[in-house]
């Protein structure tokens, strides 16, 4: 018999799989067959996909990929947060026309941390990045416009969540016009996580998001009319991302230029 590490997508917990066939291999799932009734603990209600290296347990939900020898564990980080948001915050992103409705919905919070461009303590608006419910990131904004993320944390799109099962797909290039998109009414809206550069765009993070566009039918390209933007859009449209995808991406104007000329 032939056996592969996999990995829980929500707890990164390492189990082992049968792997004796080249598709599918059903088998009874690692993570709940333990936990069942005792007439249920051998059905086979988790199959591992030797090609795709994905698994599936029907009775459980129970999700996972196979470990590489490149995997790397990421840090997971605390959400940091103020009982409630204070007034500064709030007057600051009702100028940008983003209400608390919009904050609460999209988790967003406020915090205090050590900023290494200004190198002391700063006040910060909290970006949390979720998947599945689980934090996985976080990115931090002071009022110069200074950012950074969670160190060792994982990369993903910012709303995550919000695409799932969703047919149309927007892409923007900052969580603010994540937001807006979502104060318009857009929650089926990503943001990149590491914005657009004028260099080649780190895209990564994409291919640990893959699922959530696998049912996708339309993805509307939302980046800035300038270099870094043309660049990050130009990557989607030419397939540099999604290989099977140039027939349902569509480019679109900025989507906060159009919703604050609005």
């Amino acid at each position: 018999m032939v056996y592969e590490t996999v990995i829980d997508k929500k707890s990164h917990k390492e189990y082992e799989v049968l792997c004796d066939k080249t598709g599918e291999n059903p088998q009874k799932c690692p993570a709940c067959s333990d936990h069942r009734k005792k007439g249920n603990q051998n059905k086979k209600s988790f199959s591992y996909n030797a090609q795709t290296g994905l698994g599936f347990c029907h009775n459980c939900e129970f999700a996972c990929y196979r470990k590489t020898e490149d995997y790397k564990a990421y840090v997971k980080p605390k959400l940091k947060t103020n009982a409630q948001f204070s007034e500064r915050l709030v007057e600051w992103f009702q100028k940008r026309q983003i209400t608390t409705t919009t904050l609460e919905k999209m988790r967003v919070t406020e915090s205090v941390e050590w900023m290494p461009q200004t190198e002391r303590e700063m006040n910060v608006i909290c970006f949390n990045y979720y998947r599945e419910g689980e934090l996985v990131n976080v990115k931090f904004r002071d009022a110069a416009k200074n950012f950074k993320m969670v160190k060792d944390a994982e990369k993903i799109f910012y709303n995550l969540d919000g695409i799932k099962d969703k047919k149309q797909v927007y892409i923007v290039e900052g969580e603010m016009d994540c937001l807006t998109m979502v104060q318009c009414g857009y929650d089926n809206t990503v943001s990149v996580p590491n914005g657009a550069t004028k260099s080649k765009n780190n895209l990564d993070y994409f291919d640990r998001c893959y699922k959530y566009f696998e049912e996708v039918e339309e993805v509307f390209i939302c980046t800035d009319h300038d270099e870094p933007g043309e660049r990050t859009g130009a990557t989607y449209w030419r397939g540099e991302v999604l290989p099977r995808a140039p027939q349902w991406i569509q480019r679109c104007e900025r989507a906060i230029v159009l919703y604050r000329s609005g």
